[in-house]
C-alpha cells in the first residue's frame, strides 16, 4: 500500500518516487511553510481564504498538453473515453441510413464532433419542410402569372363545361386567345 500511495504522490505532484520518500517527511507530517518548501503543497492560505477562491472558481490551469505529460493513465483513459464516445456517435449518424439529397449536410454534421443522430434527422426534416414552403411560393407564384397572362388574353377563369359544343369538337385547336397565353408561359412571343 505504501509503494502505491508513495507511486500516486510522485505522479500527482510531478516528481519521482524518491522524492517523495526523501523531500516528503518520509511518512511525517510537515506543517505549513515547510510543506511548500518540500513541493508537498502549492500554497498556504487560511480555511477562508480557500472558501473565497473555490467560490470565485480559482481553479488550476490545466491543459491537454499537461493533463499528458503529468498524468499519463489520466489522459490515456480520458482519451479513450471520448474516441469511444465519438465513434458511437458517428456510428449513430450512420444508423440513420441515407438522405438522397441531404449527404453534404449529413456529412458536415457527422464530422461537426457534437450533432447527435436526432440533431441529423431534425435538420433534415427543417430543409425538408424548406425545400416544400419554396416548391409552394414557387407553384403559387406561377399559377399568380398564368392567371394574368390568361386575363391579359381574355380568356378568363371560366366554370368548368360538362358539354363542349359540337364546333369545338371537331376542331383540334385551343382557341387563339389561350394558345397565346401559352405562349407567354413557355417564352414565346
Amino acid at each position: 500500500m505504501a509503494d502505491r500511495f508513495i507511486s500516486a504522490v510522485a505522479r500527482y505532484r510531478g516528481v519521482s518516487a524518491e522524492d517523495v520518500v526523501e523531500k516528503f517527511g518520509a511518512g511525517d507530517i510537515l506543517i505549513a511553510q515547510a510543506a511548500k518548501d518540500a513541493g508537498m503543497i502549492d500554497e498556504v492560505s487560511t480555511f477562508e481564504q480557500l472558501m473565497k477562491n473555490l467560490q470565485k472558481g480559482e481553479q488550476m490551469e490545466l491543459s491537454a498538453k499537461r493533463l499528458q505529460d503529468e498524468f499519463p493513465e489520466v489522459y490515456a483513459e480520458v482519451f479513450e473515453l471520448g474516441a469511444s464516445a465519438e465513434r458511437e456517435r458517428i456510428r449513430s449518424i450512420e444508423g440513420l441510413g441515407q438522405f438522397v439529397g441531404y449527404e453534404k449536410l449529413v456529412t458536415q454534421m457527422k464530422f461537426d464532433g457534437k450533432s447527435t443522430a436526432e440533431m441529423v434527422e431534425l435538420a433534415i426534416f427543417r430543409a425538408e419542410r424548406e425545400k416544400k414552403m419554396k416548391l409552394k411560393s414557387e407553384y403559387d407564384q406561377d399559377g399568380q402569372k398564368a392567371a394574368a397572362l390568361l386575363a391579359e388574353a381574355g380568356t378568363g377563369i371560366g366554370e368548368p363545361r360538362n358539354e363542349i359544343p359540337d364546333d369545338e369538337q371537331k376542331s383540334a385547336k385551343l382557341p387563339s386567345p389561350f394558345v397565346k397565353a401559352l405562349e407567354k408561359l413557355k417564352g414565346g412571343k
